[in-house]
């Protein structure tokens, strides 16, 4: 994203400044001569930091192009050759994954994977409550003792050093796939493949863990074919589990550019054609247009969905759902999880009410503590509560009986907060814990947290300045309500697929008379808009946010001019579509 254009406004009902992305007039200039892309298209793509030379295949991105020689990772030979070993031994594998949706995700894209090499393999997800995040001693000694040779980890094991070791004096060999950062010294595996390791030098450390299994994937199908191996068997069909990885890519919020961006762009291909039992029958559950898919519907309705049985329920519902072939357990799952999701949103709900009552607005920080807090939701109360007051944000669900904490941390643009969780278990106010510079999860004594709050308190007042704690909406224009047509909404599509790295536009409507508003079930608000010059209306939608802060001010603005930040949406009913602003925020018109 290029600089911001530095704007003199007020602040906006949500307390934020809104500032306009800085467009490079040259580039856009240049785009606009050369390919005569539509100036809105020119300009978006102007304020990105998309290089002239790349422009196309940032517009069609696609596998051919951005995905690399998989041998270019450290230990990615010394990994593929046991996992072949493995195979053509028929030796028992585990795959060992995390309990949320990059870990199983990850999970299941191996199972699968395997299932065409004709092997059948067994998963083990650990739980949330019971076990906590990534290898534990007790599950390794468990796995070796019933017979695995060889345990994969995914999005996890990079730094689980004992139970590694434990599994290799028992006889069983540790493959780990992984991509959260790593210290100068390697647990005792086989293989650590890990783009995010400190000796690695691959340019590929903004893959998600799934991306980086897919990339296994490649390693091992391109070394069995140099064996022969498929001279009279079918070669897998690695495009078929691009869905899965596109899953996984978007809901572990990594930037998507470059490969990550040809994994979404392709998977959403893949994922409209339903060839995934599991995503098949949740896509038909919850009512989605197979052809309107989107990463939306990964991170803010899929995703979440999958998430709820590492957070709330049993752990090994999400990888089910997206492994199994038997119509009867995907079913099961998908209601499983669709049922645990509207759960987890009350306990999201009551614990972030709570939570919000302890904050000290005042504090550099935010920490927040209680032995009441159930451990699935607290990584979601920290992402609002950091969204809400814009501060590196840390909630900590303590066990009444242990005294022991699990903390979810969220942080801000320039602070790296899983460095900074390296640095407070270097000086012992945590017990252990990683992240990456957005977030990361920990875990502490109830009696450490006083000493953490001061460690880390000091640390992010020495390293990030009092402009980064100013609440911020960035917006890519400005947009009238004349302008709004289906055909304008298409354009901008073209620059998608959206999401961490490469935002869902945001557009400034200024001065628009709010007619009427409508609040629906109690939790939305549907804005009637009318240019006030021309005329034209439009509709504007917000959601759950009727008694809000936002809320309140729509009502008590109706009838008045006000300015709106939001995203264009499409919306389809009874076949008629028609296109929606969606509030994102909002202020009085000067």
């Amino acid at each position: 994203m290029m600089p911001e254009k530095s704007t003199a406004n007020k602040k906006s009902v949500l307390g934020n400044l809104w500032v306009q992305s800085k467009v490079d007039e040259a580039i856009s200039k240049q785009l606009k001569n050369q390919a005569d892309y539509p100036q809105i298209i020119c300009d978006l793509i102007a304020s990105r930091d998309i290089d002239l030379h790349t422009v196309s295949h940032f517009l069609n991105p696609t596998l051919k192009h951005f995905l690399p020689d998989p041998f270019l990772l450290k230990d990615m030979k010394q990994g593929v050759d046991r996992i072949i070993d493995a195979v053509t031994h028929n030796q028992k594998i585990t795959v060992y994954g995390d309990y949320d949706v990059d870990g199983a995700t990850s999970t299941a894209l191996l199972i699968r994977f395997f299932r065409m090499l004709g092997v059948d393999i067994e998963f083990y997800i650990p739980d949330r409550q019971i076990e906590g995040y990534g290898p534990n001693t007790k599950a390794f000694e468990h796995l070796a003792s019933s017979g695995t040779h060889l345990i994969i980890t995914v999005d996890c094991g990079t730094l689980s050093f004992e139970p590694i070791a434990v599994a290799k004096k028992m006889g069983t060999d540790v493959v780990v796939i992984d991509h959260h950062a790593g210290t100068s010294t390697h647990p005792e595996c086989v293989a650590l493949i890990n783009p995010n390791r400190l000796d690695e030098t691959s340019p590929l450390k903004h893959l998600a863990a799934v991306g980086i299994s897919f990339m296994v994937c490649v390693a091992v199908t391109q070394s069995l074919r140099e064996q022969g191996y498929f001279n009279d068997k079918p070669t897998p069909d690695l495009i078929s589990l691009l869905d899965i990885v596109a899953l996984g890519t978007v809901c572990d919020v990594v930037s998507l550019t470059g490969l990550n961006r040809a994994f979404v762009a392709q998977g959403l291909k893949v994922l409209s054609q339903s060839k995934n039992k599991g995503l098949a029958y949740l896509i038909n559950l919850l009512n989605i247009d197979r052809n309107q898919l989107s990463p939306y519907h990964f991170g803010f309705v899929i995703g979440p969905r999958i998430n709820a049985g590492g957070r709330i329920g049993t752990s090994t519902l999400g990888t089910i759902l997206l492994s199994s072939e038997d119509d009867q357990v995907v079913a099961s799952a998908a209601e499983q999880l669709n049922s645990l999701n509207e759960e987890r949103k009350l306990l999201q709900e009551s614990t972030l009410l709570d939570a919000d009552l302890q904050v000290n607005p005042n504090n550099p920080i935010i920490v927040v503590s209680s032995p009441e807090w159930h451990q699935g939701v607290i990584g979601i109360v920290a992402g609002k509560l950091k969204d809400k007051y814009h501060k590196p944000t840390f909630v900590i669900a303590v066990d009444p009986v242990t005294q022991e904490g699990k903390a979810s941390a969220r942080s801000i643009p320039g602070f790296d907060i899983g460095h900074s969780i390296h640095l407070a278990h270097e000086h012992n106010v945590i017990l252990q814990g990683g992240g990456h510079p957005m977030a990361g999860g920990f875990s502490l004594k109830h009696s450490q947290i006083d000493d953490f709050i001061t460690f880390m308190s000091t640390h992010v007042s020495s390293v990030v300045s009092a402009e980064h704690f100013l609440p911020k909406r960035t917006f890519d224009g400005h947009l009238t309500l004349n302008s709004l047509t289906i055909s304008l909404h298409d354009l901008i599509e073209q620059i998608g697929p959206f999401g961490s790295g490469n935002p869902t536009p945001k557009f400034l409507f200024q001065n628009v008379h709010l007619k009427k508003i409508v609040v629906m079930q109690e939790k939305h608000i549907r804005c009637f808009l009318e240019d006030p010059i021309s005329g034209k209306a439009a509709e504007a939608l917000i959601f759950n946010a009727f008694q809000s802060a936002i809320g309140d001010f729509l009502v008590k603005h109706q009838y008045k001019h006000i300015d709106i930040l939001g995203t264009l949406k499409k919306d389809s009913w009874q076949d008629r579509i028609t296109l929606k602003i969606w509030i994102e925020d909002a202020r009085a018109s000067s």
